[in-house]
């Protein structure tokens, strides 16, 4: 009888010290979570900051500026994508027919990671490009590369940004090539 009387005693303690393991383990994991979380910043229409998520070379799939869409169809023909790198450097691409010029950027996350800041570095063109295909090329760049622009979403396959110029707003959705 005692043997028993021990034997579920034995047990009994068993199962409280299985029960405070489990709670301290639970408690353990939401303070874990609790303390990583407000790192994250997350964006109003999905995903977080990250430059896992924003490394890599990007297509333009919709471009709106001043409320009107672009056909981005005729874009992608010379805009061979921007690829952004985790060490905070970039490029475009940019076919041109008879060359490819490459225009180095260099990128960071700014305002708390909402914002994403862009900053061209010089472009040196072929001689063989005109200046008035010089001045279209800087235009659109300019267009796409913003000095600073909102980050509305960035996902492992989705990024899409908006910023203001001559008093229009600018909306900008990549896909991941």
């Amino acid at each position: 009888m005692i043997r028993n009387k021990l034997k579920i005693e034995k047990k009994v303690l068993t199962l409280q010290k299985d029960i405070y393991m489990k709670k301290f383990l639970i408690l353990f994991i939401i303070a874990t979570l609790v303390a990583v979380m407000p790192s994250c910043t997350k964006y109003d229409d999905g995903g977080y900051a990250s430059k896992n998520h924003l490394k890599g070379t990007w297509l333009l799939q919709e471009l709106s500026y001043g409320g009107e869409s672009s056909d981005v169809s005729i874009m992608n023909t010379y805009l061979t994508g921007i690829t952004f790198e985790k060490n905070g450097t970039g490029n475009i691409d940019i076919n041109l027919l008879v060359t490819t010029l490459t225009v180095d950027f260099n990128w960071e996350f700014v305002n708390d990671k909402k914002d994403l800041k862009m900053t061209l570095k010089p472009i040196n063109f072929p001689a063989i490009i005109p200046q008035a295909t010089r001045d279209q090329i800087n235009e659109m760049i300019q267009t796409l590369l913003p000095a600073e622009s909102h980050i509305l979403k960035l996902t492992k396959s989705e990024f899409w940004i908006t910023s203001i110029g001559d008093n229009k707003t600018m909306i900008m959705k990549l896909k991941k090539k």
